[in-house]
C-alpha cells in the first residue's frame, strides 16, 4: 500500500488489532498526524515497517518496545520531532534503521547500542546534537552509516565503519573533526578537541595543588607551634646556662637568710628569681670544706645527668667557678617546682 493510495489521511488506531500482520508498507502517501501506539503493539510483525514519505508528525511512540521481533524500521522523510526514544535498543532483531529526514533532536541514545545486529544505520537530516557515539565503532555487521547534516560534535572515531570512507557519511555537521582523512573533514584543533579533557586536567591540578598548599601552610604551622613550645620550655634553660657566679649572687639575694630554703652537711639550698627572666630557680650551694662535698657534688651531676622521671625536678645546668674571695665554688641549678 504506497504511492499515495491514500491522501490526506490519519493512521486509524484500530490497525493495532491485526495480530497476524507480518509487515505493512504505506509509504509515500499523503498519511498525516501521529503514529499511533496501537500500530506499534502489534508484536507479531517481524519483518518491515515503512511509514517513510508522509506527513507524519509528533513524537516516535514509546511503544515501539512492542516490536523487538521487527527487522527493518522507515520512518524516514516525515515530520517527526522530539528525541528518540530509549526504547529503540529493545529492537534487538533490527538489522536496518532508518530515521532520516525528520525534526528528532537530542542525542543518539545508549541505548542502540544493544542493536549488535544493526548493517545500516540513517539519521541523516535531523537536528540531533552531542558526540557520536563509541559503541558503533563495535558494530561489526554495520555496512552503512549516515549521519550528515546533524549538530554532532566532538572528534570523528577512526575505528570500525568509520574506516570506510565510502560507508560512512558525516558531512554537515560543522562541529564534527577528525576522523580518516578521505572523510575530508577539519582536523581536530588541540584545544577544541580536548578542551573537556584540558579542563578536567586542569581541575585536576589546581585541587592537587590546593590541598597540598593547605597541608604544607597546616603543617608550618604546626612546626611553628612546636617551635614556639620549645623556645619557651628552653627558654628558662638557656639563661640558665649562662648563669655565672656573679648573676647567682644577685639572683639569690646575696645568699641572704630569707632564700635560703634548706641546708644540710654537704650545702645550702636558695630559692631565687633571675634578674634577666624573673624565672624563678633553685639553687644548690656545695659546703666545699666538708672533706666529702666534692665527691657528693660529682656522684649527683653523674646520677642526675642520666636519670629523666617526670616525679624528679630538672636540673638545668652546674656552676663551677670562684667567689668574691678566690674560694671555689660549686653549685648546682635546678626547675622550681611548686607543690600543690
Amino acid at each position: 500500500m504506497e504511492d499515495r493510495i491514500f491522501s490526506n489521511f490519519n493512521i486509524p488506531p484500530i490497525i493495532g488489532k491485526c495480530q497476524s500482520l507480518l509487515e505493512l508498507t504505506i509509504s509515500y502517501n499523503n498519511l498525516s498526524g501521529p503514529i499511533p501506539p496501537q500500530l506499534l503493539g502489534v508484536s507479531s510483525m517481524s519483518t518491515i515497517l515503512d511509514l517513510s514519505s508522509n506527513y507524519l508528525t509528533g513524537e516516535l511512540p514509546v511503544a515501539v518496545v512492542n516490536l523487538k521481533n521487527l527487522g527493518q524500521l522507515y520512518v524516514s522523510q516525515n515530520r517527526l520531532s522530539g528525541l528518540l526514544p530509549k526504547t529503540l535498543g529493545s529492537y534487538v532483531s533490527l538489522e536496518k534503521l532508518y530515521l532520516d529526514g525528520n525534526l528528532f533532536e537530542g542525542p543518539i541514545p545508549s541505548s542502540l547500542s544493544s542493536l549488535r545486529g544493526l548493517e545500516a544505520l540513517d539519521v541523516s537530516n535531523n537536528n540531533l546534537s552531542g558526540e557520536i557515539p563509541e559503541f558503533l565503532v563495535r558494530f561489526g555487521a554495520l555496512r552503512y552509516l549516515n549521519l550528515s547534516f546533524n549538530n554532532s560534535e566532538g572528534v570523528i572515531p577512526s575505528g570500525g565503519i568509520f574506516k570506510n570512507a565510502s560507508a560512512t557519511y558525516v558531512e554537515g555537521n560543522s562541529k564534527l573533526c577528525g576522523g580518516i582523512l578521505k572523510l575530508h573533514m577539519l582536523r581536530c584543533n588541540l584545544k577544541t578537541s580536548s578542551s573537556n579533557s584540558f579542563k578536567l586536567k586542569v581541575a585536576i591540578i589546581v585541587m592537587t595543588l590546593g590541598v597540598t598548599l593547605a597541608f604544607t601552610y597546616l603543617l608550618i604551622l604546626w612546626i611553628g607551634k612546636k617551635k614556639e613550645k620549645q623556645a619557651t620550655a628552653t627558654s628558662v634553660e638557656n639563661l640558665v646556662l649562662q648563669l655565672s657566679y656573679q648573676s647567682i649572687v644577685r639572683a639569690m639575694d646575696g645568699f641572704s637568710t630569707q632564700n635560703l630554703v634548706g641546708s644540710g652537711s654537704f650545702g645550702s639550698i636558695y630559692k631565687g628569681a633571675l634578674e634577666a627572666s624573673g624565672a624563678v630557680i633553685v639553687v644548690k650551694v656545695l659546703n666545699l670544706l666538708n672533706r666529702g662535698a666534692s665527691r657528693c657534688f660529682l656522684a649527683e651531676c653523674e646520677a642526675l645527668k642520666n636519670i629523666r622521671h617526670q616525679n624528679l625536678v630538672k636540673v638545668l645546668t652546674a656552676i663551677l667557678g670562684v667567689d668574691y674571695q678566690g674560694n671555689d665554688f660549686k653549685a648546682l641549678v635546678y626547675e622550681f617546682c611548686w607543690c600543690k
